[in-house]
C-alpha cells in the first residue's frame, strides 16, 4: 500500500490490510473507531485522548486550535510517515462538522509534507476516510 500525504476517501475501507501494511512499512497508525465518531465533540474527545497534541487541548471548541496543537504533535512524532484510519467517516454529522475536519486534516498533512514548514524535515501523514456513504 502507498500512503501519500492527505485525505482520501474511499469507498471501501479493508482497515486489518491497512493496518498490516502501515506496521510492515513502520508507519504510526491511528484508527479511529468505526461508530461514535457522530459530531465534532466526539471527534475533538477521540483527537485529545489517543494523539499527541502540542500544547494539548482542553475540550472541544476550536478548530484551529485542534489544527495548530495536532500538526506539533505529529510534527514531533518519530515516525515520518502516520496514517489516520477513519473508517465510517459519513457517521459524523452534521456534514459541515465533517468537512471541516477532514479539511483541517487535510491542512495538517499539507503542512506536514512541505519542508519550509518542517525545518527540511517533511512527512507524509496520510488521513483514508471511508466508506462513501450512497444515497
Amino acid at each position: 500500500m502507498n500512503f501519500t500525504s492527505g485525505v482520501q476517501r474511499v469507498a471501501h475501507l479493508d482497515v486489518a490490510a491497512t493496518r498490516e501494511a502501515a506496521a510492515e512499512q513502520g508507519v504510526a497508525v491511528y484508527e479511529l473507531p468505526s461508530s461514535g465518531i457522530t459530531d465534532y465533540v466526539a471527534f475533538f474527545d477521540w483527537i485529545r485522548a489517543h494523539v499527541p497534541l502540542s500544547p494539548p487541548i482542553r475540550r472541544a471548541g476550536s478548530w484551529d486550535a485542534l489544527k495548530d496543537s495536532l500538526w506539533q504533535g505529529l510534527f514531533d512524532l518519530k515516525p515520518s510517515r502516520i496514517v489516520f484510519i477513519w473508517p465510517n467517516v459519513d457517521a459524523m454529522l452534521p456534514a459541515d462538522d465533517r468537512d471541516t475536519a477532514l479539511f483541517i486534516l487535510g491542512d495538517v498533512a499539507a503542512n506536514l509534507a512541505n519542508a519550509a514548514f518542517t525545518q527540511g524535515h517533511p512527512k507524509v501523514f496520510t488521513i483514508l476516510a471511508g466508506p462513501l456513504r450512497v444515497s
